[in-house]
């Protein structure tokens, strides 16, 4: 289906798929039953999702933010990648408690 769309397949990721033109770029990133569609071209990334939807029953959730235990960060010009949040709840469970409160002494300074 994708390679309709021209995509084409990542050599380095086998679930990531690449569609570049003279406008844009989009990539999609596709695990078991999630999906991640962003790219240069919102308008393009629009009509790939129609497309989508046309032949399969998908939900849009939004933008992205939260995938796989990594959070997305928007700003103007930028997406950050994060595991603060990931971190953050691990750090909740009572097992690592014990961990959290350990001290660490570091070696002096060498001079």
């Amino acid at each position: 289906m994708l390679i309709q769309f021209s995509f084409v397949g990542s050599k380095a990721n086998l679930s990531l798929f690449v569609h570049t033109d003279t406008s844009s770029i989009i990539y999609i990133l596709i695990y078991v039953d999630d999906i991640i569609i962003i790219g240069s071209n919102d308008v393009v990334v629009t009509d790939i999702i129609q497309r989508l939807h046309k032949e399969f029953v998908i939900t849009d959730l939004g933008p992205l933010s939260f995938f796989l235990g990594i959070e997305a960060i928007r700003d103007a010009i930028s997406l950050y990648l994060t595991q603060r949040r990931y971190i953050a709840d691990l750090l909740k469970n009572p097992k690592w408690m014990v961990l959290s409160r350990v001290l660490f002494q570091c070696p002096p300074l060498w001079h």
